[in-house]
């Protein structure tokens, strides 16, 4: 019986490491949103109508709202993910086809010891239930119902999990070693479903003025797609901006939403690595499908809908794992793959460059924003200003207050916590409307009024008490504090 050391001295590894980093981490407002859905719910009718305008379905929403029923401190959160996290590389270390070399790598590469592992998003259960599939499917008696059970979990994480799930589904039945069994046909019944079910979750609210337009056919938007998938196998960042979050080092720009970046190296890097990884599966029908399928989904609604970061289009790394894992099902190769490893190197650049920078400083300038406001005289009252349609402080204070904060929009102040990306703030707000709500407020309450502010500076409010600009992730920007002064009866400035 082979010795188990090595697998376990990669998972004590792999949680020092991750551990260490996740409660260094400073969570940004992605990471914190989904806390405050859960968190400000009071039943499970109250959890859904919450995620109203969530574009993902409920399986994270709902491990969220179990938490949330015995601690509002979301550090709660972050131990759940570290928890999964080791649970991924714990089937990486202990059933995975993969080298000792490999193992190692792969643990410590980008997208498992810090995308999916110190960011803490409802993926990485995407993550771990794709490669629990894979351990079981590659056994010689596969369980028809843990398939079934898992694929439909898998689908219930996100978008990708979808995704996942068909090019899995899709590998399974080219496969063809289930298909006699009667047990598959129910299991395809009940996934069906699942899928279902994931897709009306996740599908845009018609109020959601977050939803993008569909993209008609565009070259220059070809060639970012291609840009995007080279970067999910090679996520080298670039190394000198001062947000390297979502960078790319072959890109000739950061990512963003509106516009893919122009890289001709990127792009033939692209196309290159994914015919390699079909070569290099071309001789197990069920992996390559896994690919051709997988990809193809994925590509095709990054091109046609969003781009997304790091966290979306990486799930092409993660089909590729579980295509090569199924394709060495019953070897255990001596030497590992030299492209594989190539790879792999590159992730491990990538993870180790994260893993330190967020240990030497903030990943979003979150935490110490709410320590500013929480260092604030307590019979001030504190609003949060929303002149755009994004507000990148609010849901972050509100998860580390441990409660809802006051938002000041173009005609009302209102109590929330996490994102609302309804068309009343999607039309943003003047600096005069945002001054007159603040003027109704502080008269109402009789009383000065600090205001913080994301991404906005406005000279009425006269010179700023505190600045937050230092982050790796670069969309939430800048925020600042104000005082708003009241003036007595008249309430002029």
């Amino acid at each position: 019986m082979p010795s188990r050391r090595p697998a376990v001295l990669l998972v004590v590894a792999f949680a020092i490491v991750a551990g260490s980093t996740i409660f260094r981490h400073e969570m940004w407002h992605d990471e914190l949103n989904s806390w405050d859905v859960a968190r400000d719910a009071h039943s499970l009718s109250g959890l859904f109508a919450n995620m109203h305008f969530e574009s993902h379905p409920a399986l994270w929403y709902l491990c969220l709202y179990a938490v949330t029923r015995f601690t509002a401190d979301p550090i709660a959160m972050q131990a759940l993910h570290l928890l999964i996290a080791i649970g991924t590389v714990a089937l990486i270390a202990t059933a995975s086809p993969f080298t000792r070399a490999e193992r190692w790598l792969l643990a410590f590469g980008y997208f498992f010891v810090f995308e999916f592992a110190v960011i803490s998003r409802a993926y990485a259960l995407g993550v771990v239930l794709a490669l629990a599939i894979c351990a079981v499917y590659v056994r010689p008696r596969p369980s028809v119902l843990a398939l079934t059970v898992l694929l439909a979990l898998l689908a219930n994480t996100s978008l990708y999990g979808v995704f996942m799930t068909i090019a899995l589904v899709a590998g399974i039945v080219v496969d063809g070693r289930l298909l006699r069994d009667r047990a598959a046909w129910a299991g395809a019944v009940v996934l069906a479903v699942a899928v279902g079910i994931a897709m009306v979750t996740l599908y845009p609210a018609p109020d959601n003025a977050f939803a993008r337009e569909w993209h008609r056919f565009d070259p220059v938007r070809v060639e970012g797609v291609l840009d995007l998938a080279s970067a999910a196998y090679v996520p080298l960042p670039d190394y000198w901006v001062a947000a390297p979050w979502n960078s790319n080092l072959l890109m000739d720009e950061a990512l963003t939403v509106t516009a893919l970046p122009r890289g001709f190296l990127a792009a033939a890097l692209g196309i290159v690595l994914l015919v390699a990884i079909g070569v290099m599966l071309r001789r197990d029908r069920c992996a390559l499908t896994m690919h051709v399928v997988g990809s193809g989904f994925m590509l095709v609604f990054i091109y046609l809908k969003y781009s997304g970061g790091m966290r979306h289009h990486g799930h092409l790394f993660i089909l590729f794992v579980a295509a090569l894992w199924i394709a060495r099902r019953g070897v255990q190769p001596s030497r590992s793959s030299p492209f594989f490893v190539a790879v792999l190197v590159c992730q491990a650049l990538a993870g180790g460059f994260f893993v330190v920078q967020d240990l030497r400083g903030p990943f979003s300038y979150s935490k110490e924003l709410t320590e500013y406001v929480k260092s604030l005289p307590r019979g001030t009252p504190v609003v949060v200003a929303q002149t755009q349609f994004l507000n990148f402080v609010g849901p972050v204070l509100s998860g580390y207050l441990h409660k809802p904060v006051t938002y000041v929009l173009a005609h009302r102040a209102v109590r929330g916590s996490f994102m609302f990306p309804d068309f009343e703030r999607r039309q943003g707000a003047t600096e005069d409307q945002i001054l007159s709500q603040l003027r109704a407020y502080a008269a109402d309450r009789q009383s000065d009024v600090y205001v913080v502010t994301n991404n906005w500076q406005p000279a009425a409010l006269g010179q700023r008490l505190a600045h937050f600009d230092r982050h790796l992730e670069g969309d939430e920007r800048t925020a600042d504090v104000y005082l708003y002064r009241w003036r007595g009866v008249s309430g002029d400035r």
